[in-house]
């Protein structure tokens, strides 16, 4: 990646403890953005050496490219927060089981 893009592709490494308690290393890419062509050519060549991208100018988890077939994002969604009150609407697929109730300051 160094000798395709040179400084305008930095990784911040980080570890990260995934639902089954394994822990996997990530990286977040730091990209001088110039235009978006170029942006999509770095994607692609990520994707191209096998490494999984998720598209910065995406607004949601499908879209992003980081949608999984066996859909562990959605089941994870709902195991964790199944009202959806973290992130609303960052999941397309994902519908809230039950509609969160107001909270009442009580009184008469």
């Amino acid at each position: 990646m160094k000798e395709r893009f040179g400084d305008e592709f930095l990784l911040h490494l980080e570890f990260m403890k995934i639902g089954t308690g394994e822990v996997i290393p990530g990286a977040i890419p730091l990209v001088h953005f110039t235009t978006e062509a170029r942006l999509n050519e770095m994607i692609d060549f990520c994707r191209a050496i096998g490494v999984s991208v998720a598209n910065p100018h995406s607004n949601n988890v499908e879209g992003g490219g980081r949608y999984r077939a066996d859909n562990i994002q959605l089941l994870t969604k709902y195991r964790y927060d199944p009202l959806g009150l973290l992130n609303p609407g960052k999941m397309a697929t994902f519908r809230p089981l039950a509609e969160p109730q107001p909270v009442s300051a009580g009184g008469a």
